[in-house]
């Protein structure tokens, strides 16, 4: 009888994940759909009727600052719903569901990390749960938005590097990039961790192997939508050209994120095209910091530290962030309070895990014109004093001595 009600962590984390996901499908069937949903139907449907090829020539809101796996899967939907005429309700459901599904593999993903760290099995799921049921996730899922997906492609390249699959690692880093631009974050990071690895290991060939593999893998995304290019370059032209107007897609100093720059009264407002480079300078300097101080200490607990650092740190301090991108790093921060287990991280956790829900929210209603502006005012202030500990606490761990490697 006592095995009957013997504590089982597996058999709670399937409920913790099918309750987060009949969350989402109860809400989904309350909440009508955002005008960035909007967005992306008509993407598919133009997709389907024009065809990929001529997308991102003539497509909808053009230069759309979207890499193509999402967008072919935009189309797809588009598909299904057409053959079944589906409209209403049912089409916004199979535009959310995508997100819906990658949000229950990272819950998954998210245990398997957590439960690497030896930690009791209480605590880890207690994380679980904090991470299943992030009200920023859910709203983000509701939104229409896909940051989950990138979520998902950030947390299973750090597993994959600490599972030595390395090969799969960059595979998972290419899918990221061709989902979202926004992996580009936390792309610096886990390429020097692989470089370095892989120098250690003395695999040279495999480095210029599994780079050119991914290389024509990410070629192979766009092919899609280059074939009538392919004259420029086998294509690659065409793809710098699509490259670098997504990079240029946005001139705001702020779009909605509560950073730096909105606790400056910058929402919104255009910045001078010389200050982008002042911003690119910012983002090197955080690289190099970074990887200086994954290089002092390299081992599998600094690169989710750093990881989660770095993705803070962008959003925190550069222009064009809207609210949703920091939404990737939300996992990583649950998992680093658990490596740096003190009140500062827990803090520092707990602060940006609130700040995202209040920005989410914030940005939904329009909450620039409410008269609580004074509620993300203080988060903000709260999330630069919360990044600045990160900081500090980011050197005193690398700086600590070596403990058993997390495998």
């Amino acid at each position: 009888m006592k095995n009957l009600f013997k504590f089982n962590d597996k058999l709670l984390l399937a409920c913790i994940i099918v309750s987060s996901v009949s969350l989402c499908l109860i809400l989904n069937c309350l909440i009508p759909a955002h005008k960035d949903l909007d967005c992306f139907i008509r993407w598919g449907n133009e997709i389907l009727d024009m065809g990929p090829g001529k997308f991102y020539d003539y497509g909808y809101s053009f230069p759309t600052d979207y890499p193509p796996l999402y967008l072919l899967i935009t189309g797809f939907i588009a598909l299904i719903c057409r053959k079944c005429s589906l409209t209403g309700r049912a089409e916004i459901f199979l535009y959310r569901l995508p997100s819906i599904i990658f949000f229950a593999m990272s819950i998954l993903l998210v245990y398997k990390i957590i439960n690497l760290l030896k930690v009791d099995k209480k605590y880890l799921l207690m994380a679980v749960l904090l991470f299943a049921f992030s009200g920023a996730i859910i709203g983000d899922i509701l939104w229409g938005q896909i940051d989950v997906i990138t979520l998902f492609f950030v947390m299973l390249a750090i597993y994959l590097f600490i599972k030595n699959k390395i090969f799969l690692t960059f595979v998972t880093c290419c899918l990221g990039l061709l989902t979202k631009a926004q992996f580009l974050f936390v792309l610096p990071i886990i390429a020097f961790a692989l470089l370095l690895k892989m120098i250690k290991n003395k695999e040279l060939f495999k480095i210029i192997l599994y780079s050119a593999i991914s290389l024509f893998i990410f070629w192979l995304g766009f092919l899609p939508f280059t074939y009538m290019h392919l004259s420029k370059f086998v294509g690659i032209t065409y793809i710098l050209q699509i490259l670098s107007k997504q990079v240029g897609h946005f001139n705001n100093f702020c779009a909605n994120a509560l950073n730096l720059w909105f606790i400056m009264a910058l929402n919104f407002r255009t910045y001078p095209v010389w200050y982008k480079y002042i911003n690119y300078m910012l983002i090197f300097f955080l690289v190099v910091f970074v990887c200086v101080l994954y290089y002092k200490k390299q081992t599998n607990e600094n690169l989710i530290i750093l990881t989660s650092f770095l993705f803070t740190a962008i959003f925190m301090l550069s222009t064009n962030m809207h609210e949703r991108y920091m939404i990737p790093v939300l996992a990583s921060t649950i998992i680093t309070a658990f490596i740096i287990n003190n009140a500062k991280m827990h803090f520092i956790n707990i602060t940006f895990y609130i700040a995202q829900f209040i920005n989410l929210v914030f940005s939904w209603v329009g909450g620039y014109y409410m008269p609580w502006i004074i509620l993300p005012i203080v988060i903000t202030g709260l999330s630069v004093i919360a990044l600045v500990l990160f900081a500090i606490e980011i050197i005193r761990y690398s700086q600590q001595d070596h403990k058993k490697e997390l495998t």
